[in-house]
């Protein structure tokens, strides 16, 4: 099961312009009750199945161990599969927005992924401030990335003009929207 079949526009691109295979998870605070760390493997395995073949065979023998999918797979088999990625593939886990995950979920992928430190994949990891995930390992390197005013109120406009938004608002509502626009940079603070 997809914890999340939504990708970002990022990830369809360096996956479509090289020979990089990503897994990609999208947090998301509303659903972190459903986005346990077991969930998350399993659909990190699901999505790597198709584009690394040696996992199928790992894959299988679980699937079995598990009475042909009567039975659940501990979060620990599942990720078992992860360390089992050949060298010969280059692979990125994408974790996207991890500080919204559940503190335990969060706590169980720090700390597991981090035993991935001399294996083949990659990490990409995007939080925001506060959330440690050097503990991965040595190798972390953390970039803060911050949205400029004019990325912002770019993105702002473009919703605000959409037709659906306009038919809510009348001629004269250009006030409101510069009104708008203020605000949520202002309340933005460079997310």
């Amino acid at each position: 099961m997809l914890i999340n079949n939504s990708r970002s526009a990022v990830v369809n691109y360096v996956e479509a312009e090289s020979d990089v295979h990503i897994a990609y998870i999208y947090f998301n605070y509303k659903q972190w009750e459903s986005q346990t760390a077991s969930r998350i493997y399993a659909s990190l395995v699901a999505q790597l199945l198709n584009k690394v073949p040696a996992l199928q065979t790992h894959a299988e023998k679980l699937y079995q161990k598990c009475e042909n999918g009567k039975k659940i797979p501990a979060a620990e088999e599942l990720f078992d599969i992860l360390t089992c990625l050949p060298s010969s593939y280059k692979i990125v886990l994408a974790l996207d927005a991890l500080d919204e995950a559940s503190v335990d979920t969060r706590k169980d992928l720090l700390s597991r992924l981090a035993r991935l430190e001399n294996t083949p994949p990659l990490f990409f990891i995007t939080s925001r401030p506060g959330i440690t995930i050097r503990s991965i390992s040595a190798k972390t390197r953390i970039e803060n990335v911050t949205a400029q005013p004019s990325d912002l109120k770019e993105y702002i406009r473009e919703h605000l003009q959409s037709d659906e938004v306009q038919t809510l608002l009348d001629d004269d509502s250009q006030k409101v929207v510069l009104e708008i626009e203020q605000n949520l940079i202002s309340h933005a603070a460079g997310m």
